[in-house]
């Protein structure tokens, strides 16, 4: 079976990247994956090809190409904030080309730039309250929207005890605490931000 993964940001990057650990411990599998510059950092596991994207005219044909190539049997798309990022591109070649297609939400409720006409097949989320959210948006049938926890926070598990290893040799020069969020166009990270920082001052 072949399998391919796209992101465009490194979040989707991640959680595919965790998804292709445990698709490599099977021999029939072949994976590829469609990613930008920055989110291929993000791609360790053995994979059989992949396509970086650094120049992105043509990209919708470049996308193409590499699907006809690889001829995915099902493909995880990450999950673009718009309609000309790799993800939503590569949903709508799927959906021509009739491939089954599916994504692993990253944060509660976020469906990116998919809407009623191009979307997964499927969307994988965290839990019952992301399932719920992600119900609310209508962007599909409830059984189509499955729990299956996040995929990359399991995998961080197997590097817990060397982070704390490596923690335990850094010395910190001051007492400043550098916060990674989901994207602030998001509704409710930013305001929800704000009231973390207030709680802790």
């Amino acid at each position: 079976m072949n399998v391919l993964f796209t992101s465009t940001d490194p979040g989707s990057a991640q959680q595919n990247n965790s998804v292709a650990y445990m698709f490599n411990k099977y021999e029939n599998y072949k994976l590829a994956y469609i990613s930008s510059h920055l989110s291929s950092k993000f791609y360790s596991s053995n994979y059989n090809n992949s396509l970086v994207i650094e120049d992105r005219r043509n990209l919708k044909k470049k996308l193409s190409d590499f699907i006809d190539a690889f001829i995915p049997d099902f493909i995880f798309l990450g999950l673009s904030a718009n309609k000309n990022e790799i993800d939503y591109l590569a949903c709508e070649i799927a959906k021509e080309k009739n491939v089954k297609t599916a994504a692993i939400q990253d944060y509660y409720g976020w469906i990116g730039a998919f809407d009623s006409k191009i979307k997964p097949n499927y969307f994988f989320v965290i839990d019952e309250y992301a399932k719920k959210l992600t119900q609310d948006t209508k962007i599909c049938n409830s059984k189509n929207i499955i729990i299956l926890g996040s995929p990359k926070h399991h995998n961080y598990l197997n590097q817990l005890k060397s982070w704390d290893k490596d923690i335990q040799n850094i010395n910190f020069a001051n007492r400043e605490l550098i916060f990674f969020l989901q994207p602030l166009h998001i509704p409710g990270i930013e305001s929800n931000f704000i009231n973390f920082c207030k709680s802790i001052n």
